[in-house]
């Protein structure tokens, strides 16, 4: 059942990634929702699922794409496994924690989907891809953080997302 409710949020953040947040692009950039997910999974259940559930969001979101499938499964499995690790050694009750483990991962996954795209010669320059999109989207995703976090937080160990259940 944990598993399946996982996926639904996965898929509902797809959902809204693709349809609201096309309507509240702010510098042009929307936020990774799938990212957040995956980041908010990491921190609170470890690398194992944190792997996992980036991998789920990543060949979902590789699937919406349609181009390069594996791309972003590769990126967000690496992401949510760094910060499922990092999850174990952190203060992970803390929001402004939170925000800084998702700005940070916004950066990390952006870098780690510009080097695998290196790996095809694509022209990609690195510094203008940071600015333009990274940055911003890494910020956009941080002020999520706020909104979002100690729902997930909450719904990781009492609500829907308890191991238990």
């Amino acid at each position: 059942m944990r598993k399946l409710v996982i996926f639904a949020i996965l898929f509902f953040a797809l959902v809204l990634e693709n349809s609201l947040f096309n309507y509240l692009k702010i510098a042009g950039v929307k936020p990774d929702l799938l990212l957040l997910v995956v980041i908010f999974h990491a921190l609170l259940n470890g690398p194992r699922e944190g792997f996992f559930t980036g991998l789920a969001a990543g060949l979902l979101q590789d699937l919406r794409v349609g181009e390069m499938l594996g791309l972003f499964a590769i990126s967000k499995a690496f992401t949510g496994y760094l910060f499922g690790v990092a999850g174990r050694r952190i203060y992970r009750e803390n929001l402004i924690v939170a925000f800084f483990c998702v700005v940070i991962g916004t950066f990390i996954h952006g870098s780690f989907v510009y080097l695998l795209t290196r790996a095809i010669p694509l022209p990609l320059s690195f510094w203008p891809l940071l600015i333009q999109k990274m940055l911003p989207e890494a910020l956009y995703n941080g002020t999520l953080v706020f909104f979002t976090y100690y729902r997930y937080y909450h719904s990781n160990y009492k609500g829907l997302l308890r191991k238990d259940y």
